[in-house]
């Protein structure tokens, strides 16, 4: 009886044996005389890094950097029996795109871990077989920042104007004082009007302001080189008046060959005029009607003017006119800085006849 027992359990053990040659199980599936695929999982990297999250005082190590959160999978797969084969995907994290031999395992939004991705592979008996990877994903990690670089000073600056106001057509001296600033500057001036005459890129300029009567000038300077958070330029303004006008020579009287009353007449008035204004010179512009005629003639009315009206001979001024086709004077009043008249129209002299002129 014990005998019989013993038969029955090793023929119950050979049974299993034999079943279990003809039939190979991968992951619980296998078919009967079919050989399973084999089956290797790949990627190029088996750790993603992220970017560190540092506290105040620290900086993301400069040796880390972070890597791409998609990474590429390559199943690598073949068939003893070349069947057909389909693959799936499964993970432990994030989500994985793809259906074929590549796909692609997408990390990103995940919290530092390890994490694995799975691939299924199964040929056209159903037989399935399983590899798979797994990755760390870990954030760079953080170093001591360095201190920030020394704040450079800014600089003081200030501009003066030689004058608060000056007369138009006279020149300005603007000055600008840069202090404090801890390397060597560069100056660039602009005017809202007049002319820079002088110093444009030095800490001085000239400006001339001819034709500006009245109006208002503003000159600014740009200071370079300074701290790009700090105040770099700096104005000031000045005003100018209009120039006094210039005062003309005023034409009193002009006449021709005329008898003696009649000319001195016109003297007195001359005379007078002259008197009205201490400072004005007064001149006798002669043409004559042949050669010497018009200043002998102008001569005689100069006597007239000291000896009758009283006038300084130095202030009377006789322009030889030349000779025009008859005898013409002309009586001028000089305010003082005046441009004093001069002879036009003059045609040359011939000699005068023997008494005339005299």
């Amino acid at each position: 009886m014990k005998q019989h027992n013993t038969l029955r359990a090793w023929v119950g053990f050979l049974s299993w044996v034999l079943l279990l040659s003809l039939s190979t199980t991968v992951w619980g599936q296998r078919s009967a005389g079919n050989q399973p695929p084999s089956v290797k999982l790949n990627a190029p990297i088996t750790t993603v890094r992220l970017p560190a999250s540092c506290a105040n005082g620290m900086r993301p190590n400069p040796n880390c950097a972070s890597a791409n959160e998609q990474i590429k999978l390559t199943t690598e797969a073949s068939d003893p029996e070349n069947d057909s084969m389909t693959f799936n995907y499964t993970a432990t994290g994030g989500r994985i795109e793809g259906s074929g031999p590549s796909a692609v395992w997408d990390l990103s939004g995940l919290r530092p871990g390890v994490y694995r991705a799975n691939v299924y592979v199964k040929d056209g008996a159903n037989s399935e077989v399983c590899d798979w990877i797994t990755v760390n994903v870990a954030e760079c990690d953080c170093v001591a920042a360095p201190p920030p670089p020394a704040r450079r000073p800014c600089a003081d600056i200030a501009v003066q104007s030689s004058a608060d106001t000056v007369q138009a057509g006279e020149n300005v001296t603007l000055t600008a004082n840069v202090r404090g600033a801890d390397t060597s500057v560069s100056y660039n001036w602009v005017v809202s009007a007049g002319n820079i005459v002088r110093g444009q890129g030095s800490p001085s300029i000239v400006v001339d302001t001819a034709g500006l009567d009245g109006r208002n000038v503003t000159a600014t300077v740009e200071i370079g080189n300074l701290p790009a958070d700090c105040p770099s330029s700096k104005s000031v303004s000045f005003g100018t008046r209009a120039a006094p006008a210039m005062p003309k020579a005023v034409k009193i009287d002009s006449f021709g060959t005329e008898p003696n009353d009649a000319v001195k007449a016109r003297l007195d008035s001359f005379g007078s005029a002259l008197q009205q204004d201490p400072s004005a010179q007064g001149y006798i512009i002669a043409y004559g009607g042949c050669a010497g005629e018009g200043v002998k003639r102008a001569q005689f009315m100069k006597d007239y003017l000291v000896r009758n009206r009283g006038l300084d001979a130095g202030r009377l001024t006789i322009v030889d006119g030349g000779c025009r086709d008859s005898a013409t004077y002309e009586l001028y009043s000089v305010p003082q800085g005046a441009t004093a008249p001069g002879a036009e129209n003059s045609n040359p002299c011939a000699p005068c006849k023997r008494g005339k002129g005299r």
